[in-house]
């Protein structure tokens, strides 16, 4: 019998190891947590940000503030409809980045102008020369992030 027991106590401490290995249980909860809502947050967004290649979010994986999601658009070429599904990289899920609303209009159209001429990240030193507040700042390097990510996911369409 205490044999038996000794053996149990083997194997759930194996299997604690095996499951839970390198991270706490707290940090593993914490981010399942952080990742429940990755791709309703996600989807909003790229309604607003792709909304005429009317995207559908698959699935998303890893640690939430740089998740990895599959999506699915549909791109027209020469009159056909293409449906296509690419990862999106290094998204952060804990938070929308794009606005509701008038304001969500206004930064597509501001994503969309950047993304068309390939900019370089806004320039720092004419940052502080024009006046931004931080919070301008912060909005300039959150749309170069966004820039960045979706331009990422569209060199992996192109290559497909």
């Amino acid at each position: 019998m205490g044999v038996a027991k000794v053996g149990v106590f083997c194997c759930v401490v194996f299997v604690g190891v095996v499951v839970f290995r390198g991270t706490s249980l707290s940090t593993r909860l914490s981010e399942t947590w952080a990742m429940r809502n990755c791709s309703e947050l996600l989807q909003a967004d790229l309604n607003v940000l792709l909304m005429t290649k009317n995207p559908k979010v698959l699935s998303c994986v890893g640690p939430a503030t740089r998740a990895v999601c599959q999506v699915e658009t549909t791109e027209s070429t020469g009159g056909q409809a293409n449906v296509k599904t690419a990862p999106l990289s290094r998204w952060d899920c804990t938070r929308r980045h794009v606005p509701n609303g008038y304001v969500g209009m206004l930064l597509k159209a501001t994503l969309d102008g950047r993304a068309a001429a390939q900019p370089a990240q806004m320039n720092p030193i004419l940052l502080k020369l024009s006046g931004a507040t931080p919070e301008d700042v912060k909005l300039f390097d959150e749309i170069d992030a966004v820039v960045s990510v979706l331009n990422a996911r569209q060199a992996t369409i192109d290559t497909q």
